[in-house]
C-alpha cells in the first residue's frame, strides 16, 4: 500500500555552501528558534541534510540550540547584543559621588510597574543611589532604562549632568531560568568566592542559575556588555581599565609636548629658564 503522506519538494541544485547560507538566513528571521523540520520545509532542503548542516553550523559557532527539547536552533550572529541578553537581573543599585552637593538629604520612591525604584542623595555622604528591586527577574536591557532615569533624576534634583565614567553598579544579581528542568538529589548548589557567588537551585517551574557580584562594577563595563562588544564581564572591566590607562598616558604625553614646545620657544628667543 502506497503512503498518502505528501512529499516535500527539495532543492537539489544548491551547493552545500548555498544551503548553509539559506539556512542561516532563515535562522536570522527566527531569533526565538526554529526546528530543523520547519527549516527544511521553508528552504526546500532534505530534512536529514538540514539536520547535518545545522550541526556543522553549530560546531562552527554560527548556530546554537535554544531549546534542547524541541531541538530548535537560532543564529549566533543574529544576537547582536551577545549572550548577555540571555540573562535577567534583579536587586541591584546604581551609585555615583556628587562631591559638590550642598543640599539636604533627598529620598524619592518611584513605581515603574514590576520595577520598584528608591532614589536617595546623602547630605553627608554626597552620594546618589538608585536602588532597583523586582519581585521577578527582568530583562537585562531594562538596566539601560534605569540608568537613563538615574541620570535624569540627578539632573532635575541637583542640576548636574553625570557621565557613565562616574556611575557604578553595586551588588547585581544575574540569573537565567531553565524550564522543565530538575536537579536530581539536591535542591541547591552554591559556589562562593571573594568577589562573587554562583548558585544553581530548584524552583517550582524549573532550574535557576544565579550569579551575584559582591563588589562594585563600573557602568562602563556594563555598557560594553549591553552593547555586545564583549560577552565576558572580566574582559569588559579590563577594557575599561585599559581605556583609562591610555587616557592617562595621552594626558602625560600632551603635557610633555606642551613643555617641549615651551622649552624650544625659550631657546629660540635666547631666553633663560
Amino acid at each position: 500500500m502506497e503512503s498518502t503522506k505528501p512529499k516535500v519538494a527539495t532543492n537539489t541544485r544548491l551547493t552545500c555552501s548555498e544551503k548553509k547560507e539559506k539556512i542561516l538566513r532563515i535562522l536570522n528571521g527566527y531569533p526565538e528558534g526554529i526546528t530543523p523540520k520547519e527549516i527544511a520545509s521553508i528552504c526546500k532542503i532534505n530534512h536529514n541534510t538540514t539536520k547535518t548542516l545545522l550541526i556543522k553550523l553549530k560546531n562552527n559557532g554560527k548556530a546554537k540550540i535554544v531549546d534542547s527539547i524541541k531541538g530548535s536552533y537560532a543564529s549566533v550572529e543574529n544576537n547582536t547584543h551577545g549572550l548577555i541578553f540571555d540573562w535577567n537581573f534583579h536587586n541591584t543599585c546604581l551609585i555615583t559621588s556628587i562631591p559638590c552637593y550642598t543640599g539636604e538629604r533627598v529620598e524619592q520612591i518611584i513605581n515603574c510597574g514590576p520595577i520598584k525604584l528608591f532614589f536617595e542623595i546623602g547630605a553627608q555622604s554626597k552620594q546618589a543611589t538608585l536602588h532597583i528591586s523586582t519581585d521577578k527577574p527582568i530583562p537585562m536591557n531594562s538596566l539601560l532604562v534605569c540608568y537613563a532615569l538615574f541620570k535624569e533624576i540627578i539632573k532635575n534634583t541637583t542640576g548636574l549632568a553625570i557621565s557613565e565614567k562616574e556611575v557604578y553598579v553595586n551588588s547585581i544579581e544575574f540569573n537565567k531560568d531553565y524550564a522543565n528542568s530538575k536537579l536530581e538529589g539536591v535542591n541547591c548548589l552554591t559556589f562562593d568566592s571573594l568577589l562573587s557567588q554562583f548558585k544553581i537551585y530548584q524552583k517550582e517551574e524549573g532550574v535557576r542559575v544565579e550569579h551575584k557580584l559582591k563588589g562594585e562594577l563600573s557602568w562602563e563595563a556594563v555598557s560594553i556588555l549591553l552593547s555586545g562588544q564583549s560577552n565576558y564581564l572580566n574582559l569588559c572591566e579590563e577594557l575599561v581599565q585599559l581605556k583609562k590607562s591610555v587616557e592617562r598616558d595621552l594626558k602625560k604625553l600632551n603635557q610633555g609636548f606642551t613643555l617641549m614646545i615651551h622649552i624650544l620657544d625659550r631657546l629660540d628667543k635666547g631666553g633663560a629658564f
